[in-house]
């Protein structure tokens, strides 16, 4: 599964990732970019050092694969 991960840096300065999961595939960078704007202009995810999505700075899609060596539980 591909999850699109939007990094930002905070109020701060530091790095903070925003990941969203069952998102469309081949967003275009105008479409995101502009989320991304609006997210940050929005000032809703707030902490003690202030703004948590402040700049927008990168996206890209990840993609997790899971390759199991063993599982104990029952079906």
């Amino acid at each position: 599964m591909k999850q699109l991960d939007l990094e930002f840096t905070n109020a701060s300065g530091k790095i903070q990732h925003f990941k969203a999961q069952y998102v469309k595939q081949n967003l275009d960078e105008a479409t995101v970019r502009q989320v991304m704007e609006k997210i940050s202009a929005s000032n809703l995810f707030q902490k003690e050092e202030g703004n948590l999505y402040a700049t927008p700075k990168s996206a890209q899609y990840v993609e997790t694969i899971h390759e199991p060596i063993f599982s104990d539980e029952q079906k």
